[in-house]
């Protein structure tokens, strides 16, 4: 369908219409495009696109444990979270364009470097939006699994967050890796002041809705091993 509207049917209303009149006839569709106009216009919009930067795919789901005999599924408790993380870091299921991905490696350079002894990482914890009571159980991830003795529990954050972040100094960039390396930050969460700072200053790590629990990478995985297919692979059906 997608090559469809591509390849023939954007100048011609008529055969659109009739495109996506049959789309919400032998398709389910999400009611917010259920219908041929909806659909003309979300059209129009994937007509700017490159086909193989366009990505088909099932959300990973398994048969339902609780039902003696599985007659609905639930979500994959490995793999669905993947998808959704690499959605919302934006992390692209295809190419990404050369600027944006030189703006990427620049920042992921933050995390190449010499790591601080977890011992000699000094970091204030605050909630700035991720699951009640996230920087105490933090804190206690830390302390007693992975040896970060100089951390503290500060609350809630002044103000919420819309991702976790790490503010430092410069000088503490060594122990903002090691911070990086033990939690699965991404580079993008990490933000490098200008001035040095004392050498019993901590540095500041705040939870956003990003953080769902201790131990769990914040970091969205890189690649995600679910079956897709791009609109313009003939082998899809159209």
């Amino acid at each position: 369908m997608l090559r469809q509207l591509k390849e023939d049917t954007l100048d011609s209303p008529s055969k659109m219409l009739g495109v996506a009149d049959a789309a919400t006839k032998s398709l389910t569709v999400d009611k917010g495009i259920g219908s041929p106009s909806k659909l003309l216009t979300l059209a129009k919009e994937l007509g700017k696109i490159d086909l193989k930067n366009i990505t088909l795919m099932t959300l990973p789901v398994r048969d339902n444990p609780a039902e003696p005999t599985p007659v609905t599924v639930v979500l994959d408790p490995v793999k669905a979270p993947q998808v959704f993380g690499m959605l919302q870091e934006d992390v692209s299921f295809t190419e990404v364009k050369k600027k944006e991905k030189d703006a990427k490696d620049k920042q992921a350079k933050l995390l190449e470097g010499p790591r601080a002894e977890a011992s000699a990482v000094r970091v204030d914890v605050f909630n700035g939006g991720g699951p009640q009571g996230a920087a105490q159980d933090v804190l206690v991830w830390l302390q007693t699994g992975e040896g970060v003795d100089r951390s503290s529990n500060k609350g809630n954050a002044p103000e919420k967050v819309a991702k976790t972040r790490l503010a430092y100094a410069p000088n503490q960039a060594d122990q903002a890796r090691k911070l990086a390396d033990l939690m699965g930050l991404p580079a993008s969460a990490l933000k490098p002041g200008t001035a040095d700072a004392a050498d019993t200053e901590p540095m500041t790590l705040t939870l956003g809705p990003d953080f769902r629990k201790a131990g769990v990478p914040v970091a969205a995985p890189k690649k995600v091993d679910v079956a897709q297919s791009r609109a313009d692979d003939k082998s899809c059906k159209a």
